[in-house]
């Protein structure tokens, strides 16, 4: 392996760990979501819209993330992106109410969805030879960190409660960013 291959595919796992945290969260809150209605003592339409709100602003703040991500470069978005995760992350768990819930959701998936459009920026600019290769790797880390979140949240909500399915994006952020 050249050092140039090994470069490559740091970039890969570094942009990896950041793409998966979208659909891992969208994914984990599902099984969550009983445990969190009983605790913010919310109807079913309410608990729905935590899940909803996720979608609504990943959908959003991808295109405006993307477009940002061209014009203040790609690193940097996704660096802010990975400290907006880690910020809504280290407040969820301790969501005073539901509309702070909501908030730091909204917040997590507006970062999150910072991740995509610029992991793939980079890749484009940064990998000429084998990039196929490295966006299937890449599309690898988004599906199977979807197929999982449930069985991840699952384990955790049991094991600790639905703030852990929060805690849980902390060692993909940590070298993430350590890697970017």
């Amino acid at each position: 392996m050249t050092k140039k291959t090994g470069r490559t595919w740091v970039l890969v796992l570094t942009i990896g760990l950041g793409i998966l945290l979208n659909p891992l969260n969208s994914s984990m809150i599902s099984v969550a979501l009983t445990r969190m209605q009983q605790d913010f003592d919310l109807s079913f339409a309410d608990a729905s819209w935590l899940i909803s709100i996720f979608y609504i602003a990943s959908a959003a703040g991808q295109p405006v993330m993307g477009k940002l991500s061209d014009m203040f470069g790609p690193k940097r978005l996704f660096i802010a992106g990975l400290t907006l995760v880690a910020v809504a992350s280290m407040l969820a768990p301790f969501s005073p109410n539901y509309g702070a819930l909501l908030a730091y959701r909204a917040l997590q998936a507006i970062g999150s969805s910072t991740l995509f459009p610029s992991g793939m920026s980079m890749v484009r600019s940064s990998i000429t030879k084998g990039q196929a290769q490295a966006i299937a790797v890449l599309s690898i880390f988004a599906s199977t960190s979807a197929a999982f979140g449930p069985s991840i949240g699952g384990f955790l909500t049991e094991a600790w409660d639905w703030q852990a399915i929060f805690v849980v994006n902390f060692p993909f952020i940590i070298v993430s960013f350590a890697l970017a």
